[in-house]
């Protein structure tokens, strides 16, 4: 029956001399697979289901059957298609009026399983029996079956069948099947994890129903094994995905409204009336740049706009008249109409002109960063569907390339670095423009109604949009998995302790990669301690003492936690004692505790900037050289150190410990020397390099590519219905496909949602009296 694939291993007759051969060898490699399970625990698993396999019905095969952790073996001599099609029918003879079979495990389940299930499983099996095309295309459509040795080579977790071929067999199709097929998941647990099986099986039949048949079916065999089957039918439409879609359709008619209002209605042109004779004339266009709108004078002196366009004084037209200029001012109902303009907000994203008092060697660190996270990304998420996974995992240590998408993970810590520089930096200074005083409360609300929406919109889109967006054989149980989370702790993420909710063994609730913000937020909550001491005469020495203090501390944490638990590390990746479980890993690496030791390097390096003002600063050549000859070697061993360690000899436990503690601080330290000597115009080729222009427009949607990426390459692993055999050229298309698609979605996006809610909220805590 195409709908249950089995795990076999053909054991011949002890006549048949050869073949008895062949199970000598079968039964040598299954013990030194055994022998091997606590390093592969995939290979430790359960292969008590049968039914139909690839054998032929008329083929009398034996089959081995490897339970657990035992090394039991049992032989089922004379099992056969036909055997295993009788036992759920229950025989060939006359059928039962309601179920089609004269008993047998459909026979017994007429409480438990619908009689429309029933009769369209024993129709199924019937048919299959006959050769009718349907029933082999159901079949043909479901996965193959594996063996120990293929596990063993490839690795594999996930074997698909043909997710098209199983959905075409429809009644009234050129099939010609009285019933319709819906493909399924079937799940084998395993030790530590789970094999998953794509099958092909009648429409009519629920989960649960196909659970019992064969569970029911296995105990005939005396067998009691816990498969389970996920959906994968269209979710149909429920309140998130009315939500989802109504929002959607909100933010493009506010989108469509505002352009034309500002092109059509508003205009960009202001009038001017002649004082003499009323006649009218045109007054120049704002200049939008970077983010802020400037209006150019008749002179061609700039001056920044405040969001009340005032073109002032008398000028004289082309004819040579006095004209008095008519003040023009935007209500708030208008600003707020034009903060939705793609006429205006476009061009601010897509400018590629930088205003002089940026940094703009950041905007370079920050792109190659995020490109650095999305190449991790794309070797994290498509390792569990790859076939050949085995040898992936393996050349990923090895070459170079693939060794810097496995720490892409650190690109993560230059974000730390980045964020804490500029609030460092931003905030020192306008404590001095401000005369040491500043309004906390607004410079906690301005974060958090920075970073907010664009989340919650991220968050709403993911558990509800994609989700209802395509089908696929893992998206169903994937995506309820994590709409139940986020239903239970988006209240968390909102308020970013998400990190720590429900526990500190996970990465996050809902959205596991927003851990980042949970961090980054908790830690901008405590940077006014710092900011204290940093910028108050003769405290300065107690604040940059308390800021390498808690690096200092911070690391220590990490190196004891990493002790404590004998967190893995190296090619070999063996526990260092006992009391380590999965999920101690993300205790260690997502929790504010060890990750602060970045942000200090940050808070640090933006002090230094603000001691200098951002001006240039002239470094002696030859110090300048051992700077980026130390940053440059120190960042080489961190990425690249790990992929030469050894496959059979773990690492020493010291090692271990210290490397966990210390690896991250010092990466950071190399990241803020590059943002530092750069600003300061010691940076050379690699500064201008990080300074180029076309930096600017994929700077500035770093935020939303940051929480839609994942979005994006879930999405397609998910409604992905074929499996990919992984090389080199495979690697880097993906990572180019990925790039360009996640780009594109963060564009939309930040045009659509991300600029506009920033105008709102800067229209909103803006207190200015209007212009009289």
């Amino acid at each position: 029956m195409a709908c249950f694939p089995k795990v076999i291993i053909p054991v011949a007759t002890e006549t048949d001399q050869a073949a008895a051969a062949d199970f000598q060898l079968y039964r040598l490699v299954v013990m030194a697979i055994l022998q091997h399970c606590r390093f592969h625990p995939l290979l430790c698993f359960v292969l008590g289901f049968f039914v139909i396999g690839s054998t032929s019905a008329q083929d009398n095969t034996s089959f081995l059957l490897i339970t657990g952790n035992e090394f039991s073996v049992v032989m089922f001599d004379d099992v056969t298609q036909l055997d295993l099609i009788q036992a759920a029918l229950g025989g060939l003879g006359d059928d039962d009026e309601s179920t089609g079979s004269s008993g047998g495990v459909l026979g017994n389940l007429t409480d438990l399983v619908s009689d429309t299930c029933l009769q369209d499983t024993a129709l199924f099996l019937t048919d299959l029996l006959e050769y009718k095309k349907y029933a082999l295309q159901m079949r043909a459509s479901s996965a193959r079956p594996i063996d120990l040795v293929d596990l063993e080579f490839t690795h594999r977790g996930v074997y698909y069948g043909d997710f098209e071929l199983c959905d075409g067999v429809k009644v009234g199709r050129y099939t010609g099947a009285p019933i319709d097929a819906d493909p399924r998941v079937m799940n084998v647990p395993v030790v530590g994890s789970e094999l998953l099986f794509g099958v092909c099986c009648p429409q009519s039949c629920n989960d649960d129903e196909l659970t019992q048949i064969v569970t029911e079916l296995i105990k005939e065999f005396g067998r009691s094994e816990a498969v389970s089957f996920s959906s994968t039918s269209q979710i149909p439409w429920n309140a998130g995905v009315i939500i989802s879609l109504f929002l959607i359709g909100l933010f493009l008619a506010l989108m469509v409204a505002g352009t034309f209002y500002d092109l059509n209605v508003f205009g960009r042109w202001y009038i001017q009336a002649d004082s003499a004779d009323g006649e009218i004339a045109s007054s120049p266009k704002p200049n939008v740049e970077n983010g802020t709108a400037t209006t150019e004078g008749a002179f061609g002196d700039e001056k920044e706009s405040t969001g009340d366009i005032e073109l002032e004084g008398a000028v004289n037209d082309i004819s040579g008249r006095n004209v008095v200029t008519r003040r023009v001012e935007r209500g708030r109902s208008s600003k707020a109409l034009l903060a939705f303009s793609l006429a205006t907000n476009a061009p601010a994203v897509l400018s590629l002109k930088r205003p002089e008092s940026s940094m703009g060697a950041l905007d370079g660190i920050r792109v190659l960063s995020m490109i650095w996270i999305i190449w991790h990304h794309v070797k994290v998420m498509l390792e569990f569907t790859l076939e050949n996974r085995k040898y992936f995992t393996e050349k990923s240590m090895r070459r170079i390339m693939l060794r810097l998408s496995t720490e892409g993970h650190l690109g993560v810590d230059s974000f730390f670095v980045l964020s804490a520089l500029l609030v460092t930096y931003l905030t020192l200074c306008k404590i001095r423009s401000n005369g040491g005083r500043i309004r906390w409360w607004r410079f906690y609300l301005n974060r958090y109604l920075r970073l907010t929406p664009v989340y919650a919109f991220c968050i709403i889109m993911y558990v509800s949009f994609s989700h209802w967006l395509g089908r696929g054989y893992l998206k169903n149980r994937s995506y309820d998995y994590e709409a139940s989370r986020c239903r239970q702790y988006v209240w968390s993420n909102l308020l970013y302790i998400n990190n720590c909710i429900p526990d500190p063994f996970v990465l996050s609730a809902c959205l596991g990669w927003t851990w980042y913000l949970a961090d980054d937020m908790q830690m901008f909550v405590v940077t006014p301690l710092f900011f204290y001491f940093l910028s108050r005469a003769g405290k300065e020495k107690i604040g940059v003492g308390i800021v390498i203090g808690v690096a200092v501390v911070s690391m220590f944490i990490t190196m004891t936690c990493a002790a404590f638990f004998g967190q893995p590390l190296g090619n070999a990746y063996q526990p260092y004692n006992h009391i380590y479980q999965p999920g101690v890993e993300y205790l260690i690496y997502s929790n504010v505790l060890t990750r602060i030791q970045s942000y200090m390097v940050g808070v640090f390096c933006g002090y230094i900037l603000y001691k200098y003002k951002g001006h240039p600063v002239k470094i002696p050549k030859a110090w300048n050289t051992v700077g980026w000859s130390l940053s440059i070697t120190v960042a080489f061993i961190c990425v690249f150190a790990l992929g030469f360690s050894s496959y059979e000899n773990p690492l020493p436990a010291w090692f271990a410990a210290v490397w966990h503690g210390c690896h991250r601080f010092l990466f950071s330290c190399t990241v803020g020397w590059i943002a530092f000597a750069c600003v300061t115009g010691n940076g050379g080729p690699i500064g201008k390099f990080l300074s180029w222009e076309v930096w600017l427009p994929l700077s500035r949607v770093s935020y939303c590519v940051y929480l839609f990426h994942p979005v994006v390459m879930l999405h397609y692993v998910l409604t992905s219905n074929d499996q990919l055999h992984w090389n080199t050229y495979t690697s880097v298309y993906m990572f180019l496909s990925f790039f360009v698609a996640t780009y594109t979605v963060s564009l939309a996006v930040s045009l659509l949602v991300e600029v506009p809610l920033l105008k709102m909220t800067k229209l909103l805590l803006d207190q200015r009296p209007r212009t009289q």
